[in-house]
């Protein structure tokens, strides 16, 4: 069972990050992430739709140790990478949540 967890700026939001494995290259360690973010409800406390951001986080070993690492994330479906200097919109979960949850209603179970 996952551990849901919920951040103040994200209120009806839920999220599991999930350490996914580290890369080690000639002089950076890339440690990968998956973050499943959900909206439960009374109905759903379960998650029924999920949406997942992948995270990289790279850190070089030449550097000094208090040299910033840089971070990138992908959201599900999608190949744009973000980095950190571009605010993250709670709008692209919800516009991937949406599109999944029309799909999954389309499913005759």
């Amino acid at each position: 069972m996952l551990r849901w967890n919920q951040l103040s700026a994200l209120r009806s939001w839920m999220f599991h990050a999930k350490f996914i494995g580290l890369n080690r290259e000639r002089t950076t360690e890339f440690y990968m992430y998956q973050v499943l973010w959900s909206i439960p409800t009374p109905a759903y406390p379960e998650p029924y739709v999920t949406v997942s951001v992948f995270f990289s986080i790279a850190a070089s070993r030449v550097q000094p140790p208090h040299f910033p690492v840089d971070v990138t994330y992908v959201f599900e479906g999608q190949q744009f990478v973000h980095r950190l200097d571009v605010v993250f919109k709670p709008k692209w979960l919800y516009d991937i949540l949406d599109m999944k949850t029309m799909l999954f209603k389309t499913f005759m179970f």
